[in-house]
């Protein structure tokens, strides 16, 4: 690798198709996890949606990855804008906002007339919704949320992008580099010398802190993307790398379970996830001009698709899976728990959330994604006659 600085912008202003695949893969693997795992006639085709349901939670830490690659992209590629902090805000304000708060508003009125207690948020945390503290829910009150639970993953991304702005503005991008390596094996340790000094909590799993791992190496790939060349012989080992890696977390987790609770999990799974989804964000990006395995996989349509979605699906999925259920046990008690039952009720519940998450994209979300124009990083024009006119 070579330092490379004379290209920084190039990345965040280009559509990388083989992200929207790796995004649909990690809301798959989620909405999988969720939904439970299928009861399939087909022994081969069970054993792999099984696999997918069981590793299917990893995928919060695949968006983890994929956020703090891209957020910190636009961050160092804009650090110059003389509208830097409106531009970012606002920019991010109308993809997050628009649809979480008119689901939220919808939830909070309609799902404790709709839903079972246990499954509805307690009043006295509502305001944990709107201001995205839901992931230390488990810290203040020893309880796991409800219907709105996934949520948790949403408060760990918005309270990174609270703070990391000002992070990437106070430090220039050699120093961002050393920063996030020394945070990642501060977060590392920490959790490690946590589970093993006082035992496993759920806590490890939701707290920010104690998540940033996927944030932290994704935030490092997109600074070591702007600052190193990587030779085409390191580009062609990154996706083996990266499945290997993968490989061994599977069968070490296959050997000794895969328990939320477990000390390996809570320990060293989630920066060992995080390392092997860096990597196949890596790959993706620096092969996005090629025509490799890699992106002939990541750019299947119903990945892409599903990666467009993914934050509609995201949002609504979690709801649906308690509804569709709940629909099974009483439209047919007596057959809920059948295989073929199981597995329509999987698939019933795909296709509405597919469908829901594809009108609120095109038909709402669209409408506030436009206004992003309007707050497009402007950056300073250079006076004639300077050294930084004469390079422009």
């Amino acid at each position: 690798m070579v330092d490379r600085r004379d290209d920084a912008a190039r990345y965040s202003a280009r559509n990388v198709v083989a992200l929207d695949g790796l995004r649909g893969i990690a809301i798959l693997s989620v909405m999988f996890h969720h939904f439970g795992p299928p009861a399939l006639a087909v022994p081969l085709v069970n054993r792999v949606a099984e696999s997918m349901t069981r590793f299917g939670a990893s995928g919060v830490d695949l968006f983890f990855v994929l956020s703090g690659f891209l957020i910190t992209g636009i961050l160092l590629d804009t650090r110059e804008c003389t509208n830097y902090w409106r531009s970012f805000y606002c920019r991010r304000a109308l993809r997050i906002f628009p649809l979480y708060y008119a689901f939220l508003l919808f939830a909070l009125i309609v799902f404790p007339l709709t839903v079972v207690p246990a499954w509805v948020p307690l009043r006295a945390d509502w305001w944990l919704y709107p201001t995205y503290l839901t992931n230390w829910l488990w810290l203040w009150k020893g309880q796991w949320p409800n219907i709105l639970g996934h949520f948790w993953s949403l408060s760990v991304e918005e309270q990174f992008y609270f703070v990391w702005p000002f992070v990437v503005l106070l430090l220039k991008p050699r120093r961002l580099l050393w920063t996030l390596v020394i945070a990642e094996g501060l977060v590392l340790g920490g959790r490690i010398l946590w589970v093993f000094s006082t035992g496993p909590s759920d806590v490890i799993a939701l707290a920010t802190i104690t998540r940033m791992d996927g944030l932290l190496l994704g935030a490092a790939c997109a600074v070591a993307l702007r600052r190193f060349r990587f030779s085409p012989v390191t580009v062609a080992y990154l996706p083996i790398a990266a499945v290997a890696l993968l490989a061994i977390i599977v069968t070490i987790n296959k050997s000794h379970g895969w328990l939320l609770g477990e000390n390996l999990t809570l320990s060293v799974n989630y920066a060992l996830q995080s390392s092997a989804f860096a990597l196949l964000v890596l790959a993706a990006v620096l092969t996005d001009q090629s025509s490799t395995r890699l992106q002939s996989v990541l750019r299947l349509r119903v990945l892409t698709r599903f990666g467009k979605y993914a934050y509609g699906l995201y949002v609504i999925h979690v709801p649906l899976v308690y509804f569709v259920v709940r629909l099974g046990e009483r439209v047919a008690p007596r057959t809920s728990e059948a295989p073929w039952f199981v597995d329509l009720r999987m698939v019933v519940g795909f296709a509405v959330t597919y469908g829901l998450a594809s009108l609120s994209y095109n038909y709402f979300e669209k409408r506030f994604l436009v206004l992003k124009d309007r707050f497009r990083p402007e950056f300073p024009v250079a006076k004639p006659g300077t050294a930084r006119a004469a390079v422009a």
